[in-house]
């Protein structure tokens, strides 16, 4: 069964990227991702690009994982600190092959923040260059 138009957008706004973003990350136009979302055609995506966005789901979902799982080995008043990256170059300095970039990886802190929070834990999300980010309980 091929993916639907709406699975495919599902799929990019759950990963946090742009229209334009998808478009870079698939090799293909704008124009050619707004006509694979558009429920008015019947034109799939490639497989491969569904793969890609799944990949990157599958990333954000391991380091929500790893983010909660961590939580449970540390006091339950410490306030969890995540780190949003202001650049490309600042997030793969620290995560080195993050699929999707920064809007990927700051779609996945709020996940995470959410999960946390429902948790009944506290988190806190600081810039990359914030003194804040180098101290404390630093998880993403």
């Amino acid at each position: 069964m091929r993916p639907s138009t709406a699975h495919l957008k599902t799929l990019r706004e759950e990963t946090g990227l742009t229209l334009n973003e998808a478009a870079d990350l698939a090799g293909v136009s704008l124009r050619t991702w707004k006509y694979w979302e558009s429920p008015e055609r019947d034109q799939p995506a490639r497989p491969d690009v569904i793969e890609q966005l799944e990949r990157i789901l599958a990333v954000q979902d391991r380091g929500i994982d790893a983010v909660l799982e961590a939580h449970g080995s540390i006091p339950e008043d410490t306030v969890m600190t995540l780190t949003r990256y202001r650049t490309d170059g600042a997030l793969a300095r620290s995560h080195p092959g993050f699929p999707g970039g920064l809007s990927a990886h700051t779609a996945m802190i709020g996940r995470c923040v959410r999960e946390l929070r429902s948790e009944g834990r506290d988190a806190i999300v600081v810039w990359d260059d914030d003194p804040a980010a180098a101290t404390g309980a630093d998880f993403l």
